[in-house]
């Protein structure tokens, strides 16, 4: 996304409690994604635009796939038409945000998800 929409989102993420690390395409995401499991502190959760600079966050969904990450993937996209979410998650994705999106939404994600929140990625 742009700068300005992380700077944003961070903010609304590190206000809640969450540890954040900034990535500013779908490559910068991969090599934080591998740094992170190589120093063994993995995120608890990636969020993921769809479309950025020098790889689409689906792309880089497949990518951190392949990788053996299980990492909770949350794509954000401004196209919810059903084929594009339906896109987004054949690459990686385990859910779909629209943008702009309703904070609660996360949460009620990551709760349906069992999941601690602890880390987040954003990119």
């Amino acid at each position: 996304d742009s700068k300005m929409n992380r700077k944003l989102l961070m903010r609304l993420l590190q206000n809640h409690g969450h540890a954040c690390i900034e990535a500013s395409d779908g490559q910068d995401a991969i090599e934080k994604v591998t740094e992170a499991e190589k120093n063994y502190a993995p995120f608890d959760t990636i969020l993921m635009d769809s479309e950025m600079p020098i790889m689409n966050g689906p792309d880089a969904a497949a990518k951190i796939r392949e990788m053996g990450n299980l990492t909770f993937i949350v794509g954000l996209t401004g196209n919810v038409l059903p084929e594009d979410i339906k896109h987004f998650k054949s690459c990686g994705a385990n859910a779909v945000l629209p943008k702009p999106f309703v904070f609660t939404d996360l949460e009620d994600l990551w709760s349906n998800a069992g999941l601690i929140r602890k880390a987040s990625l954003i990119s």
